[in-house]
């Protein structure tokens, strides 16, 4: 489900962002060949934790692409709580902090969270915030606000 979401979301965005000429990428499973030097030419990428972690893992052989990065959006962020895919998105977001941290100061992205169900909205704002004492800031929002 997580990769029909990907592009679901990417024909939708590829819809309302490329009249004011905004590039989108879609990269996932079935992407397999990524050319990064023609990745810069996006500015919305639309990927997978599975394979933003494949991408990720050597960052430092793509640190210009990486710190390129302004804004990171975590879709249905209650699938930390899923077993497998858990694990991959928590390694994910824990590596473009620790990315964030490692490189020069202008690097700094902003990370936002979007679920319908998350539980611990305070302990999710914690993890991403700047520090272990700074949450990030976040909204709950009634159901009379949902479509």
């Amino acid at each position: 489900p997580v990769k029909a979401l990907c592009t679901e979301k990417y024909m939708e965005w590829l819809d309302k962002f490329s009249p004011l000429g905004l590039n989108c990428l879609e990269v996932t499973g079935d992407f397999e060949n990524l050319d990064f030097k023609g990745i810069q030419d996006y500015q919305l990428i639309f990927t997978t934790p599975e394979k933003w972690d494949s991408i990720t893992r050597k960052w430092k052989d793509y640190s210009t692409i990486v710190q390129q990065i302004k804004l990171f959006l975590i879709d249905e962020v209650h699938l930390l709580n899923e077993e497998k895919r858990g694990a991959v998105l928590e390694v994910v977001v824990s590596r473009m902090k620790t990315i964030q941290k490692t490189v020069a100061d202008s690097f700094r992205v902003r990370f936002m969270a979007v679920s319908a169900t998350i539980p611990n909205i305070e302990d999710i704002a914690l993890w991403l915030g700047d520090s272990q004492n700074i949450q990030a800031n976040y909204e709950k929002i009634g159901e009379e606000m949902r479509p």
